[in-house]
């Protein structure tokens, strides 16, 4: 009811006496406790009245009904690690054990999973067998998952982790970009670019192959103690999209020694467990993080970060619900060549924000979300803003 006017009801064929229209209008009155606009109530229990356009009892309610983050998540569960890290195999200079370094992500940094990737070149075969006797042995689903794999570590040409493989291989064996290619496809492996840049030749500018398109599901975006906010790797990830590349961004540890960053690798998952983080990896539902726990849930209707989805020409219109414990600053929607689709600047201490940016597209494209906060809690070097990036969602025009 708008300014508190009242319209009695009139009840065809029927009366009321007097004594039960006062009691009912009192009772009434009493339970809505000052509801109707312009008529506050001065016996609520917390000593306040609520006044137009203040959230009482009804507002709450209707709010109640709105989708929350917890419905947006559409089960899934938020898992934060590392893909890329090093233990003794890869070389005296590296402190940790196997079972060491394990026992360090699962209990002293407090990641959900871990990968240990060693060097290929350091490898041989009967450490090859540690590392998967190891990771078995500390895969609890549900507690802590540890994988193994390898890093083909090229020193012109760039490092790629490989992962979900019976075997291994390395850049002396396999000194050509192509013919490591080759090796990955053949053995149906997922891989990783690694920070990208810091060896010249970088994955032949990050030229577009085919025959391996399916297996590179990730990118770093962050290594060691470069994050996203650094700017040292990220600018590469617009770079290799419009490549033709589909990866996610990751943020690792890529650690030689017991210590970790505040980076993280998040994937999105049903589950905490070997087979739905590698369904994770291959659904690309995937995001780069600087900060250790935020949330973030980017989708297009039901198809989340690394979806492709075919709709016809129009309007797109994308969910954003972002969830950490330090002040969210901005929200950046960005598509081909590092252009920025929408953007929303976010005013106070704001640490959940629900966005729902519509863009129109009218031909084959691809938008990824990132995220902007202050630097509050764990404080990562001297940088002040904390920067999150997921994996694109690609749409495609129906025929």
């Amino acid at each position: 009811m708008a300014d508190g006017a009242f319209r009695a009801v009139q009840g065809e064929g029927r009366t009321m006496r007097k004594t039960m229209s006062i009691v009912f209008w009192g009772l009434f009155l009493f339970l809505t406790q000052g509801l109707l606009s312009g008529c506050p109530s001065s016996g609520s229990s917390n000593g306040s009245a609520v006044r137009a356009g203040e959230e009482g009892p009804a507002f709450q309610a209707l709010q109640s009904q709105a989708p929350t983050f917890a419905d947006e998540t559409d089960g899934m569960g938020f898992f934060f690690g590392s893909l890329h890290g090093h233990s003794t195999i890869s070389g005296k200079d590296v402190q940790g054990s196997p079972q060491e370094v394990l026992t360090w992500a699962r209990d002293e940094a407090g990641f959900d999973f871990y990968v240990l990737t060693d060097h290929g070149e350091g490898i041989i075969p009967r450490e090859w067998k540690v590392m998967q006797v190891q990771t078995d042995a500390f895969t609890q689903d549900g507690v802590f998952v540890a994988m193994r794999g390898f890093e083909w570590s090229h020193p012109l040409v760039g490092h790629v982790c490989v992962y979900n493989t019976d075997t291994y291989t390395n850049s002396i064996l396999l000194p050509f970009l192509n013919c490591f290619y080759r090796w990955v496809d053949k053995h149906d492996a997922l891989t990783e670019f690694n920070h990208p840049g810091r060896e010249p030749l970088v994955f032949q500018n990050l030229a577009y192959r085919e025959a391996v398109a399916d297996n590179f599901v990730a990118m770093e975006t962050g290594n060691k103690a470069k994050g996203n906010a650094s700017g040292e790797y990220l600018p590469y990830y617009p770079n290799i999209l419009d490549e033709g590349w589909r990866v996610a961004p990751t943020n690792n540890q890529d650690n030689h020694s017991l210590n970790a960053t505040s980076h993280r690798t998040a994937m999105v998952a049903a589950s905490l467990s070997r087979a739905t983080l590698l369904d994770a990896m291959r659904t690309r539902r995937i995001y780069s993080s600087d900060d250790p726990t935020m949330k973030v849930i980017f989708k297009l209707g039901d198809a989340w970060m690394g979806s492709e989805v075919t709709q016809p020409a129009g309007s797109a219109t994308f969910t954003v619900w972002v969830q950490d414990d330090e002040p969210i600053t901005k929200l950046t929607l960005y598509t081909v060549q590092g252009a920025v689709a929408a953007e929303q600047t976010i005013d106070g201490d704001q640490t959940e924000v629900n966005w729902t940016p519509a863009v129109d597209v009218s031909a084959d494209v691809y938008f990824y979300l990132q995220v902007a906060e202050r630097n509050t809690v764990f404080i990562d070097g001297n940088e002040p803003v904390q920067i999150a990036v997921t994996a694109p969602i690609w749409i495609k025009m129906a025929e």
